[in-house]
C-alpha cells in the first residue's frame, strides 16, 4: 500500500502540467528578480550619448539645443557612433512616448525577451519537445553579457535578436524554401545588419547557407535566379545605405579601434587556456556537422550548427586579418558567443530527450534545477547594473555619484563637467530628475568636449593621439569641477581642489 502511495505521488510530480507549472513560477522569479535594473538610473557615457543620437544631436550638443529630425538621427550617427544606426532610429521613435530611462531600457528589454522566445522556438522545431521548449526561454539570462546588454540602452540586444531569426530563418528555410519565406527572412536580415556592423557577418553567413540550398534545391535555373536576386537585393540595397549613411563617415577605411582586441596584434591569443577551449568546442561542432547523421540519428540540426561554426570561424579569420575585434565573453563578440551557447544547449537538450525512461526523474530534476541555478546559484549576475555585479567593471567604472543636493548656490557659481559625464548631466538637466534646477541650468555649466568616434580608427601600427583633457589645476577659474572617474582624472594634479563630503566627484575649492 506504502508503495501504491510513493508511486501515485511520483505520478503526480511527473505530470507534465505540474512541471511546466513550477517552471512557470520559476520564470515568473527570474523575471522579478531581473526587473530590478530597470531601477538603476545612470547613463554611462556610450548610453546617454546613445539618447542624444536619437534625438538627432550629439555627445557634445550645447545645452538646451532643439531636438533633430530623422535625418539628423542617421547624420550624427554616422559622425559620433560606431554603428550603422538602426537602434539609434528605433530609439527615436521609441522616446517620442517617453524620455524616462525605465521607459528607454524596456526597449533593449523586450529583445531579450524577443531572444528567449526565439530560443524557445528554435528549441521546439528541432527538439519538438514542450518541457524542454519551455526550459529554453531561461537560456539568455545564463549569460552575464547578454542579461547586461539587455538592459543598456545600446544595439546590442538587438544584434543577438536578429542573429537568432537569422537560425529561425535557416531552418524554417531547410524546411520550406519559397519566395514568401525568403522575402520576409531577407527583410529581417536587413533590419538586423542594421544594428551593427557585426551584424553583417551573421547575415552573411546566414546568407551563405541560403544561397547554398537555393542552388542546391529541384527548382528550375530561371527559378533559382529569381528568388537569388530576390533574396539578395535588399540586403545589397541595405549594404549600400550603411555605407553611405555611417560605414564611410566613421571608418572609411576598416581601421581598428585602439580599445579593442585584435588577434593580429597579438598571436598569443590564440593559446590562452579559455580561448583553446573555445576553439576545442568548434572543432567539436564542425565533427558532429560532418557526423550527425551517424551520431545524433537526425540532420535537424544543420542549419544551427553551420551559422555557428562558420560565423564564428568568420570572426576569427577576420580578426586575424586586423579587420574585426575578436575576444571571448565581450560584448563586441555578443552574437557569436550565444550561438555557441545555443548550439551546446541543443546538444544537451537532445541528449537529455533521447535519455532512456528509467532515468526520466533525472531529466525532470535536471530540468527544475536549471531555473533555479540561475536565481538562486547565479543571483549576482541577476544585477550587471548594480554595484553588487562582477559584470561589467570597465563599463561601470566610470558610475560616478551625483549629489547634486550638495551644491551650494551661493558659492558654486561657475560649474565644469568633465566630458565623459557632460552626456549623463546634461540628460538629468532637461530630461531626468534635476529639470527644477532650471534656474541654475545652463548659465552656470561648462561643458567639456569629447572625441568623436571617426577620430578612433587607425591603420594598423599608427598611434593615435587624443589630446587628454586639463588637469583639475588648470581650472581654478570654475567653483565646481564634476569629474569622470575614467582615466583616474581627479586622482591628479588637484592640489587645489577637495572633494565634497558624501561625494565621489564633486571637487570644489580648498
Amino acid at each position: 500500500m506504502k508503495t501504491q502511495i510513493t508511486n501515485a505521488k511520483w505520478g503526480f510530480l511527473t505530470r507534465k502540467s505540474v512541471i511546466l507549472s513550477i517552471l512557470a513560477v520559476e520564470l515568473v522569479i527570474l523575471l522579478f528578480v531581473v526587473f530590478r535594473n530597470f531601477s538603476f538610473d545612470y547613463l554611462w557615457y556610450d548610453e546617454s550619448g546613445q539618447f542624444w543620437l536619437a534625438k538627432g544631436l550629439n555627445h557634445d550638443a550645447p545645452p538646451l539645443s532643439p531636438e533633430g529630425s530623422l535625418s539628423d538621427v542617421i547624420h550624427n550617427n554616422g559622425r559620433y557612433n560606431m554603428d550603422p544606426g538602426g537602434f539609434s532610429i528605433l530609439l527615436f521613435w521609441w522616446t517620442k512616448i517617453s524620455d524616462s530611462i525605465i521607459w528607454m531600457r524596456m526597449l533593449p528589454f523586450l529583445f531579450i525577451m524577443g531572444i528567449s522566445s526565439a530560443c524557445a522556438y528554435i528549441i521546439y522545431k528541432l527538439l519538438n519537445n514542450k518541457l524542454l521548449t519551455f526550459l529554453a526561454l531561461f537560456l539568455p539570462f545564463v549569460y552575464p553579457v547578454m542579461l547586461n546588454m539587455g538592459f543598456e540602452i545600446r544595439a546590442y540586444s538587438m544584434e543577438v535578436f536578429f542573429t537568432l531569426m537569422a537560425v529561425i530563418a535557416s531552418i524554417i528555410l531547410q524546411e520550406s524554401l519559397n519566395f514568401k519565406n525568403l522575402i520576409i527572412f531577407a527583410c529581417l536580415i536587413c533590419v538586423g545588419m542594421c544594428s551593427r556592423y557585426s551584424a553583417i557577418i551573421i547575415a552573411f553567413s546566414v546568407s551563405i547557407f541560403i544561397v547554398f540550398k537555393i542552388i542546391r534545391s529541384d527548382f528550375s535555373t530561371i527559378k533559382k535566379v529569381f528568388l537569388l536576386i530576390s533574396y539578395c537585393t535588399p540586403i545589397l540595397i541595405t549594404l549600400a545605405a550603411i555605407y553611405h549613411n555611417a560605414l564611410v563617415h566613421q571608418n572609411n577605411h576598416l581601421g581598428q579601434l585602439s580599445y579593442l582586441q585584435y588577434i593580429s596584434n597579438n598571436w598569443s591569443l590564440l593559446y590562452r587556456p579559455i580561448n583553446l577551449a573555445y576553439f576545442s568546442l568548434l572543432a567539436g561542432i564542425a565533427i558532429l556537422l560532418i557526423r550527425q547523421k551517424d551520431w545524433l540519428k537526425t540532420n535537424v540540426y544543420s542549419s544551427l550548427l553551420f551559422l555557428c561554426l562558420f560565423s564564428n570561424v568568420l570572426y576569427i579569420v577576420l580578426s586575424a586579418a586586423g579587420l574585426h575585434p575578436w575576444r571571448i565573453g565581450s560584448k563586441g563578440n555578443i552574437s557569436v558567443n550565444f550561438l555557441l551557447i545555443l548550439c551546446v544547449f541543443v546538444l544537451i537538450l537532445h541528449v537529455l530527450k533521447n535519455m532512456p525512461k528509467q532515468l526520466r526523474y533525472a531529466k525532470l530534476i535536471t530540468a527544475l534545477c536549471f531555473p533555479a541555478f540561475i536565481i538562486y546559484g547565479y543571483n549576482s549576475y541577476l544585477f550587471p547594473k548594480h554595484s553588487e555585479s562582477p559584470y561589467p567593471r570597465q563599463d561601470m567604472h566610470s558610475n560616478t555619484t551625483y549629489r547634486f543636493d550638495k551644491l551650494d548656490t551661493t558659492k558654486h557659481c561657475r560649474i565644469f563637467v568633465e566630458s565623459w559625464e557632460s552626456p549623463y548631466i546634461r540628460y538629468e538637466f532637461e530630461y531626468g530628475h534635476l529639470r527644477h534646477l532650471s534656474s541654475i541650468y545652463p548659465s552656470r555649466f561648462t561643458f567639456g568636449t569629447g572625441v568623436p568616434h571617426y577620430h578612433f580608427p587607425r591603420k594598423r601600427g599608427e598611434a593615435i593621439r587624443i589630446d587628454p583633457p586639463p588637469s583639475m589645476d588648470e581650472l581654478q577659474q570654475y567653483d565646481l569641477i564634476i569629474s569622470s572617474e575614467l582615466y583616474d582624472w581627479s586622482h591628479h594634479h588637484h592640489q587645489h581642489w577637495q572633494l565634497i563630503k558624501g561625494t565621489h566627484n564633486f571637487w570644489e575649492k580648498r
